[in-house]
Parts: C-alpha cells; sequence; structure tokens
C-alpha cells in the first residue's frame, strides 16, 4: 500500500489498517529537501538523543537511521490512533533485526488523571529496546482542543517532553507551548537542535524564542498526504526552523 494508493486513510483519526502497512514505502509528511537536512544532522552526532512532538511517518525513518549508530529515541503523541499504528510499525521494524539483538519492549497502560480536566484520560509508555537502540513512545490524550491546543489542554502531553536531548522535533499539536517549553527549560542539551515543521505559521513566535535560527525551505515535490484534496506543490517556502544550541554556556546563539 502506498499513500496514492489510499491516501483517504491517511486523516487525524487514521483507519487502524495502516498498521500492517509497508512503512519502507511512505514518506514523512514534509519536503523531501527538508527531510534530508535533518537526517544529515542526526547523522553527524555520534548517538543521537531524538526527541519527537508528534509522531507518524517520520518515526519509523528516524528510528530506522539509529538502528546500526544507536542513540534514544522519544516520540510523544495525543492522537491514540496515530499512537496504536507507528507503535505496530516500530516494533515490526526492530523485529526485523532481531537476529543481530534480541528485542525487549515494556508496555504500561493506564489512566491519566489531568491537572486541568476532571476526569482520567488514558496513557500509554511503549519502550523497545534492540541493541544500542532504545525507542520510546508515549500516549498522553489532550483533556480537549482548542485550535492548536493550549497548555492547559496538553498538559501531561507537554510534561512529556524530557531530556537533554541533542535533536528536538517539533511536529504535534500545541507547538506553541512546546517550544516555550523547550525554551524555559533544560531539555535541548548544549549544542543541541531544534527543528520545527511547518514553521511559516509560528515564525515570528519561534524566531523570538529562538533567535538566530534558519528558515528552510522545501524541495523535491511536497502533498501533505493528511490533506489528500490538496495539490503537490515542488516548493515550500519557510517550510521548517533550524536552530542550534549554544555548545557552552556564553556563546552566541546561532
Amino acid at each position: 500500500m502506498t499513500l496514492v494508493a489510499d491516501p483517504l486513510k491517511l486523516k487525524h483519526r487514521p483507519d487502524a489498517s495502516l498498521a500492517s502497512v509497508n512503512v519502507d514505502g511512505l514518506y514523512p509528511n514534509m519536503s523531501p529537501s527538508v527531510f534530508r537536512t535533518l537526517q544529515d544532522r542526526i547523522a553527524g552526532i555520534p548517538t543521537p538523543r531524538i526527541v519527537e512532538i508528534g509522531i507518524g511517518i517520520s518515526t519509523y525513518h528516524l528510528c530506522k537511521q539509529l538502528m546500526e549508530k544507536g542513540g534514544t529515541y522519544l516520540g510523544i503523541e495525543h492522537n491514540r490512533n496515530w499512537f496504536d499504528i507507528v507503535e505496530a510499525w516500530i516494533g515490526r521494524l526492530l523485529a526485523g533485526r532481531a537476529k543481530q539483538a534480541p528485542v525487549e519492549q515494556r508496555r504500561v497502560v493506564g489512566p491519566l488523571q489531568p491537572k486541568h480536566y476532571p476526569k482520567p484520560l488514558l496513557y500509554v509508555d511503549s519502550t523497545f529496546r534492540a541493541g544500542p537502540l532504545t525507542v520510546t513512545l508515549l500516549l498522553r490524550q489532550a483533556a480537549s482542543q482548542t485550535g492548536d491546543g493550549t497548555a492547559e489542554e496538553f498538559h501531561e502531553y507537554l510534561e512529556a517532553v524530557a531530556g537533554p536531548a541533542d535533536v528536538i522535533v517539533v511536529d504535534g499539536r500545541a507547538r506553541i507551548p512546546a517550544l516555550k517549553r523547550i525554551a524555559e527549560t533544560s531539555v535541548l542539551a548544549p549544542g543541541g537542535i531544534l527543528f520545527l515543521h511547518d514553521a511559516k505559521g509560528y515564525k515570528d513566535q519561534v524566531s523570538s524564542l529562538f533567535p538566530g535560527g534558519v528558515l528552510l525551505e522545501g524541495r523535491g515535490g511536497f502533498k501533505n498526504a493528511l490533506r489528500p484534496e490538496q495539490i503537490a506543490v515542488n516548493v515550500v517556502p519557510e517550510e521548517a526552523y533550524l536552530w542550534q544550541a549554544p555548545a557552552e554556556i556564553g556563546e552566541q546563539d546561532g
């Protein structure tokens, strides 16, 4: 199955059958040039510690990149459908290398009592260990959602963002609160990389919180699989924002 063959299944409530898709044949929902830039920066880190806020097809490809060199990946998601699908993808990816290193999985499921919500919601902690690679997927449902999501609605989701991380990818909900959490805490390691996708709508806020970064233009043909009615475009201005933290205290941002 490919995105072209059945794009309507990739919506905000995707069909469970996507769990059986061959993800090697799917491309993340961003321009090839932008995703390549992210992967190139990760390739320069010996054993990367990656945090991704908002999981999806990119999760599979980032974890696949870490399989040989090792590292850690932490993915945080609010949508139960997407969580279950991506968890199945990762399980299959790691099982494929079980002969080189046995795969261990620990899964914890329970009710979550949000700070700002009267009734409990579902949480899932799913951790895979395969040789030098550890992958942790966290489901933290939102209490509700207003637009992109507020800090109160996504309190537990945002609290799950932990470090220190060498790379933090922001590509989920509550993006401005997520950026503020990163800016106000030490979850991004010195010299670490912040990558914000869909940056055009957030460029004023992200450049204020993380000045001196670079806006990346997307090239190579991009079609948002979550919105199949969109026409594919070859160039996406200001698609992503890339910022690197100072390596040491006192260095200039850049």
